[in-house]
């Protein structure tokens, strides 16, 4: 079917991949601690890829569904033509298709882009839903007919190629068929405003399966323009069925007072710049005027082609284009759905809009290389001479969907952040350079020039709009929800680095791996069962043999000071007195050689399961495991430690050492609002400290569900490993709010730092329904708001201090590091 521009760019997976939790991210047992590659949905563990496009992830899972849409109506529309193809001449499909594409501009150009307009106004519309819709289509019937009735009665002036639509009942069936197509775009924005993109998906196929049926019959019955009769008579069949389904039952249940989406407009704060959830005449005429440009773009270059090359060379460019098309429609969807989200939630928009160009930019670049290469085979779908006039045609315009992405995300930032002048500039000069090229390279390169004009006006426009982000995405949209910032592309560049590096290293890893266990135990029989560097700076395997052990091999001098500080801090607990039979629970250390040739660590596994693997495997039993370890650390704590009034030597060690590592380390934190929030931050951890009393003595300083092993029940624990971070004087509420943080980062599959900015806006409660009594309990007068910072102070300089990867990994600082800070900051 012709590309249908369904909502040209406009509104219509929290990315939860977890780091590993301390150094390495390692547990004793052979886990990969926080960081599984999975999400966990409803009791079922998918992909994690899977999980935020389908489950998770309102903004991907609305896009694919209206991306769904189109792929359906694409597959039916295929079918469509390549029976058109067989029952019309090469010539009758080209005029009827040129027919059909002045319906679509006219449509477009009489619904008054109100299609935009209810995309971006019906999710925050409520019970106004029903008139806002009813007045929208009323404006754009009435529009729409004056227009088609006028185009119908100046064709042989306008379109010399269109006169024979210059006759009663086809004029009137085009009149009709253009306001219908009106209705049947609008009634698309509707739904997507709706959040109902499964109906799109089935009405398309109404539309399509409707539509096949009537053009063989026309076929049959002998109607040259059996074309454009079949879609006027599929377009009444699918407007009828979808507005009894929208009238009936979505827009009533839309404009209950009790739905989700109105308690979560009473309760959530405005946006800056926001101006209400109703319409203005000025938002309307701007989104209009650079819909008209988009519309000429898309709709005039087949009449170009049909006026300067003729029919044949118009069915031609008309077929390729519609397989094409697809891609940009793809782009379409996202950037529609980006604007049903960001409407719902304007501090999501810039974490949306890199969310839409990185999950989209990979899906497109793959359909554009299946697709350039097959491209002979499509067209011959439709029968010898498409292939052997639009192949290079087709492959020109599949390139070109790739800058669209850039082109079309930039139009939906934008719409959401109702900066309309921006839209008419970045769609006038699409416009203008796509005719502009068309008309100048058509004549030289045949219909091959349209692509290449396509290519180079979009590639121009994606590049202006690259180079220029602050034009679309302004500086207070930078930041997510929770504050997460758009990672430069040269730490795209260098994680991306790493991620192969890790790839090409793993058979290295592996080999390293049996000569590690060999060294540790020889004779031993080596099962490596696992394996990373992927952001610590140690190796870690398992091997069985006499003894089971971990095996720890660093590959960088911060890897090896970690270990000998582990070795050394194990070794000061091991004899300790004080500690009696809790000794137990600690890792024997077999073999500390870390100035050979071949440096490592070995330790004694201890019995049980990691309490993460646990967590994943049963999260019911989160609860029992929590009380068995908090229960665990609070006796290490209560054995070594007494209650001391905090003051500021204390406050030096906890609070202004680590900011001082993150200042240094971390550039963002040097100047601008990276220094402010660090002082901001110092600030609240002082005021919420000093002068109260806790208790100080050893703690673990990365006691997280990653570091303990519990027995396959969950009710006891039988080791606790890691101890690389353990201070003999450091303030033991820090090491239980910890283990609470990355407990809620274990059950709800998110980041710790989403989790702490959450706990920081109160909406949620840490670890609420605990009752055991540990050593928080000897806390007096400090605020659950400075535990909270402290512990997550500790938690994010131990890692970066302890490997280099930490500090160049963009995306785990931007979600821990950065999204606190900015919640620190603009609190």
């Amino acid at each position: 079917m012709p590309a249908r521009s369904v909502l040209p760019f406009t509104a219509p997976p929290r990315v939860d991949v977890l780091e590993p939790s301390g150094s390495g991210g390692f547990d004793a047992t052979g886990t990969i601690s926080g960081s599984t590659g999975q999400s966990r949905t409803g009791g079922r563990w998918l992909p994690a890829a899977a999980h935020r496009a389908l489950s998770s992830e309102p903004l991907l899972r609305n896009g694919h569904l209206l991306s769904v849409s189109s792929l359906v109506t694409s597959v039916f529309g295929a079918g469509y033509w390549a029976l058109a193809a067989r029952f019309f001449s090469p010539a009758t499909l080209g005029r009827n298709y040129s027919a059909i594409a002045a319906m679509m501009l006219l449509s477009g150009i009489g619904q008054l882009n109100l299609t935009n307009v209810l995309v971006r106004f019906v999710p925050a519309a409520g019970r106004r839903t029903r008139t806002l819709v009813l007045r929208a289509y009323l404006a754009a019937i009435a529009t729409t007919v004056l227009l088609a009735t006028g185009f119908v009665l100046l064709l042989p002036e306008i379109s010399p190629g269109l006169v024979f639509l210059h006759s009663p009942v086809l004029g009137v069936s085009f009149v009709l068929a253009t306001a219908g197509y009106g209705l049947f775009t609008m009634q698309d924005g509707v739904l997507t405003g709706l959040r109902r993109p499964d109906w799109v998906v089935l009405e398309n196929a109404i539309f399509a399966a409707v539509k096949i049926g009537a053009v063989v019959v026309f076929a049959l019955a002998a109607a040259s323009s059996g074309v454009l009769l079949s879609w006027a008579l599929a377009l009444i069949v699918a407007i009828v069925v979808t507005n009894t389904f929208l009238f009936t039952r979505a827009i009533p249940r839309h404009e209950s007072p009790v739905t989700a989406l109105d308690r979560s407009r009473r309760t959530a704060p405005q946006a800056p710049g926001s101006r209400g959830s109703a319409p203005t005449l000025g938002y309307i005429v701007c989104d209009y005027i650079g819909s008209l440009f988009w519309f000429a773009a898309t709709t005039l270059p087949p009449l170009i082609v049909l006026n300067r090359s003729g029919p044949a060379q118009a069915a031609y460019f008309s077929l390729a284009w519609v397989i094409a098309y697809v891609l940009f429609l793809f782009s379409a969807n996202m950037g529609s759905s980006l604007v049903v989200e960001s409407a719902a939630d304007p501090a999501r928009l810039a974490r949306n809009c890199r969310c839409v160009l990185s999950h989209t930019g990979v899906l497109l670049a793959g359909c554009t290389l299946v697709l350039s290469v097959t491209a002979p085979e499509i067209l011959g779908v439709f029968g010898a001479d498409y292939a052997a006039n639009g192949t290079g045609l087709l492959r020109l315009l599949l390139i070109s969907a790739l800058p669209n992405l850039v082109v079309a995300t930039a139009v939906s930032v934008c719409r959401a952040q109702r900066r309309m002048r921006a839209v008419i500039g970045i769609l006038s000069i699409l416009c203008c350079l796509t005719l502009g090229l068309i008309l100048l390279l058509v004549p030289i390169m045949g219909i091959a020039g349209a692509g290449a004009a396509w290519l180079i006006a979009e590639t121009t426009v994606a590049t202006g709009l690259l180079c220029r982000r602050t034009l679309w995405i302004t500086a207070g949209a930078t930041t997510t929800a929770t504050g997460t910032e758009r990672m430069p592309m040269t730490a795209r560049a260098r994680a991306a680095g790493w991620r192969l590096a890790r790839l090409l290293a793993r058979p290295a890893d592996r080999r390293l791996g049996r000569r590690l266990s060999r060294a540790a135990q020889p004779g031993c029989r080596a099962d490596i069962q696992w394996g990373s560097r992927r952001l610590s700076d140690i190796l870690i395997v398992r091997a069985t043999g006499d003894l089971d052990l971990v095996i720890k091999h660093p590959s960088s001098a911060q890897g090896r000071q970690t270990l000998l500080r582990q070795c050394d801090n194990l070794r000061i607990l091991a004899a300790d007195e004080r500690l009696g039979d809790w000794r137990m629970l600690l890792p024997r250390v077999v073999s500390c050689d870390l100035h050979g040739p071949l440096s490592l660590v070995a330790e004694e596994c201890r019995p049980g399961v990691s309490a993460s693997m646990l967590i994943r495997r049963n999260p019911g039993a989160a609860r029992q495991i929590a009380d068995a370890a908090l229960a665990a650390i609070s006796e290490l704590h209560r054995a070594t430690g007494v209650i001391e009034t905090v003051g500021a030597g204390q406050l030096g060690r906890w609070v202004d050492a680590p900011l001082a590592d993150l200042r240094r380390e971390l550039g963002l934190c040097q100047t601008g609002w990276g220094a402010a929030a660090l002082e901001t931050l110092r600030g609240r951890l002082h005021d919420g400290f000093v002068g109260q009393r806790i208790l100080v003595g050893w703690t673990h300083g990365d006691f997280a569900p990653g570091n303990v092993i519990v027995s396959e029940d969950g009710r006891h624990v039988t080791g606790i490993v890691d101890w690389a971070t353990a201070q003999p004087d450091g303030p033991a509420p820090a090491d239980e709010q910890l283990f609470r943080l990355a407990l809620q980062r274990e059950t709800q599959g998110q980041e710790l730092g989403a989790v702490v900015v959450q706990a920081l806006r109160g909406e949620i409660r840490i670890d609420p329904e605990s009752r055991l009594a540990t050593a928080t309990d000897g806390v007096t007068g400090v605020g659950e708001d400075a535990l909270l910072l402290l512990a997550w102070l500790r938690h994010v300089t131990d890692n970066i201090n302890q490997a280099a990867r930490y500090q160049s990994s963009w995306t785990w600082l931007a979600r821990n590091v950065v999204a606190v800070l900015r919640e620190v900051g603009e609190a």
